[in-house]
């Protein structure tokens, strides 16, 4: 239903309308978790979520170019292909605003495959299928019932955010950012510093 959104899309292309506050955070595919505070633009393409626009982010961001402070996703990317990966990144490289960044939360491959390796099931979920062998629980946590479509490590993930324009890409823990409070990290993330399945990186839009 999100292609639906087009119309949209090209309303707020033409009449862009952002909130009045002095930082900007731009929290796609905002799923269940509707952040409610000043300056935040939750958006997703699932029309029965709360949000504050609707939208298929694979069409494009209708905001002025270098009009947001921070983009965040978190378990969106993966549901991607490379090629819309890339189109988002680009995307969120132009409404930056110089200095401006971006964090992306994503299943974690490079501990997926630890776990598979040391023959730890206990690190994969049940979600959304349970399976009983590690081949099993690997594919279901990594490709979630073909939900998937791209796995990150940092290596892959720096790759494709330096082809967009970005620099100081660095990989962080749950808790730590250059970009949120431990607050807003609190009420935007669900995974704890000791005990995470996830990849969290940030990456800067240099300025001018």
């Amino acid at each position: 239903m999100g292609r639906l959104s087009a119309a949209n899309y090209l309303w707020r292309k033409i009449f862009p309308r952002l909130p009045r506050s002095s930082r900007i955070v731009l929290h796609l595919g905002c799923g269940a978790n509707y952040i409610d505070r000043a300056g935040y633009i939750n958006v997703d393409g699932n029309i029965f979520r709360k949000k504050d626009l609707w939208l298929d982010i694979t069409l494009g961001l209708p905001f002025p170019r270098e009009s947001i402070d921070v983009v965040f996703a978190s378990h969106l990317l993966e549901h991607l292909n490379e090629k819309e990966v890339r189109r988002l990144l680009n995307e969120s490289y132009r409404v930056l605003k110089p200095g401006g960044a971006v964090r992306f939360v994503t299943p974690h491959l490079g501990k997926a495959i630890e776990a598979y390796v040391t023959g730890k099931g206990g690190f994969f979920t049940d979600w959304p299928d349970h399976r009983k062998s590690i081949g099993g629980k690997f594919n279901n946590h990594l490709l979630c019932r073909d939900q998937h479509s791209l796995m990150f490590d940092f290596g892959f993930i720096n790759e494709l955010l330096i082809a967009s324009g970005f620099s100081n890409c660095r990989e962080l823990g749950p808790l730590e950012s250059e970009l949120f409070t431990q607050s807003e990290l609190n009420e935007i993330q669900w995974e704890d510093a000791g005990n995470h399945r996830s990849l969290f990186v940030e990456a800067v839009k240099i300025g001018k």
